[in-house]
């Protein structure tokens, strides 16, 4: 069983390699929706293959610091992440490839407005 480390301990215990990967992986989730594939990982961290990708990420899921689902290709996700957002996001990219920006668009806009009214009514 995997552990999910807390926001505050996120950067301890990795090289830094390991936290540009990581920073990466976060990011690309939130802009695309999905796991970065793994040769944009080796192009973005500068590696000259593949595997040194798999040995980091195999070490941050280790270190409790992202998630692999084994019977799915590119699906690292960041440890603790909400489930219900990842069932989103599946959801979305189920749509037809017309449909996922104007839903994309509208679940923003929809999250947006339940943040702000959660912080006016705490």
């Amino acid at each position: 069983m995997h552990r999910t480390r807390p926001a505050a301990d996120r950067e301890v215990g990795m090289t830094p390699k390991q936290k540009q990967l990581l920073d990466y992986i976060g990011g690309y989730w939130q802009q695309h929706g999905r796991a970065p594939k793994y040769d944009e990982m080796r192009i973005h961290c500068g590696l000259a293959s593949k595997s040194g990708i798999h040995r980091m990420i195999v070490g941050l899921e280790e270190r409790g610091y992202v998630v692999r689902h084994p019977d799915r290709w590119n699906s690292v996700h960041l440890a603790g992440e909400d489930e219900l957002a990842r069932q989103v996001v599946a959801a979305i990219m189920k749509l037809p490839p017309q449909a996922r920006p104007v839903m994309r668009d509208i679940l923003r806009t929809f999250a947006e407005a339940s943040l702000a009214q959660s912080r006016e009514n705490p």
